[in-house]
């Protein structure tokens, strides 16, 4: 009987270690699925952590553009508000010009004005002395003497083909008009 109690415990703990085994079998293959899941979401989490990674380095880029662009953007505006400074001292020192000039035209207006007055009165003197003066008379000793020449200078007296023919006609037309002038 001894050999049989022996047995019973000895088949007791061959059952208690089945069932332990099996129990730890069971808790071995939810630890392997568990531990597949885990590796399947430490997988995901890897992927999502490059991608994390990769829109960080994106955003990194952007905002280093961003910065750049800024700079830029601040560097050109204080250009400008340097030209703008100048083009405002500018246009105070051509409105200055401006004011200058106006000023200068009405006094020049007002100096044309008055020249232009003189130059009427002096027209007047001019109309004056005109109608007052008459035609001068040549004398009449300068008279005879311009016939004279005419008529010895006259083409007619040359016709005979000497080369002078041409300078009398042209010293009888001058007479002409002499006579013409002096009447």
């Amino acid at each position: 009987m001894l050999k049989s109690r022996t047995a019973r415990a000895r088949d007791a703990d061959i059952a208690d270690l089945q069932t332990c085994l099996t129990a730890a079998r069971m808790l071995y293959a939810q630890l392997r699925a568990d531990h597949r899941k885990a590796m399947a979401e430490f997988d995901a989490l890897l992927v999502a952590r490059d991608a994390a990674e990769a829109r960080l380095t994106q955003i990194q880029q952007v905002l280093a553009a961003t910065v750049r662009a800024q700079t830029q953007d601040a560097s050109a505006l204080q250009q400008a508000q340097g030209r703008l400074r100048a083009l405002d001292t500018q246009q105070r020192q051509v409105t200055r010009e401006r004011d200058a000039a106006r000023t200068d035209v009405a006094r020049l207006q007002a100096e044309l004005q008055a020249a232009h007055g003189v130059a009427q009165a002096w027209q007047a003197k001019a109309e004056e002395l005109q109608h007052r003066v008459a035609t001068p008379q040549a004398p009449p000793a300068l008279l005879a003497v311009l016939k004279q020449l005419r008529t010895a200078a006259h083409p007619d007296h040359w016709c005979q083909g000497q080369a002078a023919n041409a300078l009398a006609h042209e010293v009888s037309v001058a007479l002409n008009h002499m006579l013409e002038w002096w009447g």
